[in-house]
C-alpha cells in the first residue's frame, strides 16, 4: 500500500513538472524570437533600427536644385556681337559694342583686338559659380589671358580667375588697382579648350581648371579669403595681343551657397 503511495505521489509530480516546464520554455522561446511586424525590446536594437530608417530617408532626400543665374551655349548664326545668349538674356559689358566680338561656328569670339574684354551676364548677386569652357589660340603669360570675373561692377572692379598658359591665377581689381590674390602652375597649350569653375561665398574665393575633355578635379585648387568686394555681375574677361583669338564654347553662373 505505501509503496503505491509513493508512486502515486511521484507520478504526480512528474506529470505537474512536465507542464510547467514546457509552459516556461514556450514563453521564453516566445519572447526570444521576433515575431513579424514586432519591434525588439532591445534599446540597441531599436537605435539601430532608427539609424538605418533616418539613412534610408536621406538616401531618398531629393537633391536641392542649382538656381541657374544665366548661361550660354552659343548656339546661334554667325553674327556680330554676342547679342542674345541662350537664356534670352543680353550680353552686357563689351559683347554687344565692340567689334572685338563675335559668334562664329556656334562658339563666342574675342579676336581682332588688343587689350581688355569684358562680357557679363545675368543678376548682380553676393554668392555665385561661373563654369567657363573655351580656348585661347595663343597663350602668352602677362600678355594673353582667358579668365572669368565674379562680382563684377565695371572694368575697375572685380575678381578674376584665369589662365595665361603657364599658371591659374586669382585676381582682385578694386577701385582701379590690381592684386594678384593666389597662383598655382597649370600648363595650358595653344588651341586646347579647358573649364575654369571660379566660386565666391561670403568672404572665401574659390578656383580650378583642366581641360574640358577630362574629369573635373575633385579639390579646389585656389582658395583665398578676400571681402574687398561683396556682390556684381559673373562674366568673362580676356587679355589679348594682336592676332590672338579668345573662343567660348559654353558659359553658365549658377547661386552658390556652399564652399563645398
Amino acid at each position: 500500500m505505501k509503496i503505491r503511495i509513493v508512486g502515486l505521489l511521484l507520478l504526480s509530480i512528474l506529470i505537474i513538472g512536465g507542464f510547467t516546464a514546457g509552459f516556461f520554455t514556450n514563453s521564453i522561446k516566445s519572447e526570444l524570437t521576433l515575431q513579424p511586424g514586432k519591434m525588439s525590446a532591445s534599446p540597441a536594437l531599436s537605435m539601430g533600427s532608427a539609424t538605418n530608417k533616418q539613412a534610408q530617408e536621406v538616401n531618398r532626400s531629393p537633391t536641392t536644385p542649382t538656381a541657374i543665374l544665366a548661361q550660354d551655349t552659343f548656339q546661334r548664326a554667325n553674327q556680330s556681337f554676342w547679342g542674345t545668349a541662350s537664356d534670352g538674356r543680353m550680353w552686357d559689358g563689351d559683347a554687344n559694342t565692340m567689334q572685338t566680338f563675335s559668334i562664329v561656328g556656334h562658339s563666342g569670339q574675342v579676336a581682332n583686338g588688343q587689350g581688355t574684354f569684358n562680357a557679363v551676364l545675368g543678376p548682380a548677386i553676393a554668392n555665385s559659380e561661373v563654369l567657363l569652357s573655351g580656348s585661347m589660340s595663343q597663350f602668352h603669360a602677362d600678355m594673353v589671358n582667358i579668365g572669368a570675373v565674379l562680382r563684377w561692377s565695371d572694368g575697375n572692379n572685380w575678381y578674376k580667375a584665369l589662365l595665361n598658359g603657364t599658371h591659374l591665377i586669382m585676381l582682385k581689381r578694386v577701385k582701379g588697382a590690381t592684386t594678384q590674390l593666389g597662383s598655382m602652375p597649370f600648363a595650358a597649350q595653344d588651341g586646347v579648350a579647358y573649364t575654369i569653375r571660379f566660386r565666391a561665398v561670403g568672404a572665401t574665393l574659390f578656383a580650378k581648371a583642366w581641360p574640358s575633355n577630362t574629369a573635373e578635379p575633385v579639390g579646389w585648387t585656389i582658395v583665398v579669403n578676400d571681402l574687398s568686394l561683396t556682390t556684381g555681375q559673373s562674366g568673362i574677361r580676356v587679355l589679348l595681343q594682336t592676332g590672338s583669338t579668345v573662343t567660348i564654347n559654353a558659359f553658365l553662373t549658377t547661386a552658390a551657397d556652399s564652399g563645398l
